[in-house]
């Protein structure tokens, strides 16, 4: 994901697809919703690459579906707090504030 981008940043904002596989939805809208099976897999190979390029007290922003397969955060290495919630009446949306 990060394989272009050179240096560090002090906020990195990530609007992922975040959503698990459901085979009823076309093909072609897939890339733009679909985050794996479990929805959170490319949230996952995100968090992997993003603390090497947040500056010294970074932040970074993300946002997460109920319906996706719950992020342990910690275990990426990131303090992570809730900046909002919205629910829906068949998700929850939530934006996530990550600090190193």
């Amino acid at each position: 994901m990060f394989s272009d981008i050179k240096g560090e940043f002090d906020i990195i904002v990530f609007n992922p697809p975040y959503l698990p596989l459901d085979e009823r939805e076309p093909k072609d809208s897939r890339t733009a919703t679909t985050a794996g099976v479990l929805g959170n897999e490319i949230i996952i190979k995100f968090l992997k690459q993003a603390g090497n390029h947040l500056a010294n007290g970074g932040k970074i922003f993300l946002i997460t579906s109920s319906l996706s397969k719950d992020i342990d955060f910690i275990a990426f290495g990131y303090n992570a707090e809730v900046i909002n919630e919205k629910k829906l009446f068949f998700e929850k949306l939530t934006v996530w504030e990550l600090k190193i």
